[in-house]
């Protein structure tokens, strides 16, 4: 993931699925570029929340 954020995947890596066309849907996905944008998008998610939490 670059310094801007953006992943090296696109929108449905994120949520760890990758587009079938076959199927006309997303399907699990256990690539390494969508483990490693969903851990980052966790992450993004979870950081702020947990300082939220914490004052």
């Amino acid at each position: 993931m670059g310094r801007d954020n953006h992943p090296a995947t696109d929108h449905a890596g994120v949520i760890m699925t990758v587009y079938d066309p076959e199927a006309a849907r997303c399907l699990p996905s256990d690539e390494d570029h969508a483990v490693r944008a969903a851990h980052r998008a966790a992450r993004l998610l979870h950081d702020p929340c947990a300082a939220l939490t914490r004052t």
